[in-house]
């Protein structure tokens, strides 16, 4: 026996039959999600920014989930822009045009707004940084 770390036990060769459409079907989505997957990935990669801000970017995307770049700006909900060097202070709401002159509407845009940017903080204050 060429095995040395023969534990008594023996091999049996399986044999894979992948042939069925079901299966090749399955495998075939598999496949496309994960090139999608991987090409979303790439899309969110920021080569510009430094490595602290990709890791706010990533951690906002995951929190947030629509997030995107402006050079090194990072926009968050189109309502809140973080600015380099990432930190909650570099938080501000972007302006935001009104299509209406109901003063309720505006209200409550900017209440929502107000809470955007403090969820925004919060969660690039949650960033750790320590381990660069």
């Amino acid at each position: 026996n060429d095995n040395d770390d023969d534990d008594g036990s023996t091999a049996i060769p399986i044999s894979l039959n992948i042939t069925t459409p079901i299966a090749k079907k399955t495998l075939e989505d598999r496949e496309r999600r994960a090139i999608r997957q991987a090409e979303e990935s790439f899309r969110h990669m920021n080569d510009k920014a430094s490595s602290e801000g990709q890791d706010v970017f990533d951690r906002l995307l995951k929190a947030c989930g629509q997030v995107t770049w402006n050079n090194e700006t990072i926009i968050v909900l189109d309502s809140v822009r973080v600015d380099p060097p990432y930190l909650p202070e570099n938080c501000q709401m972007l302006l935001v045009q009104q299509n209406s002159s109901n003063s309720n509407n505006n209200s409550k845009s900017s209440n929502s707004s107000q809470e955007a940017l403090e969820r925004v903080q919060k969660i690039v204050a949650s960033v750790d940084r320590s381990k660069k």
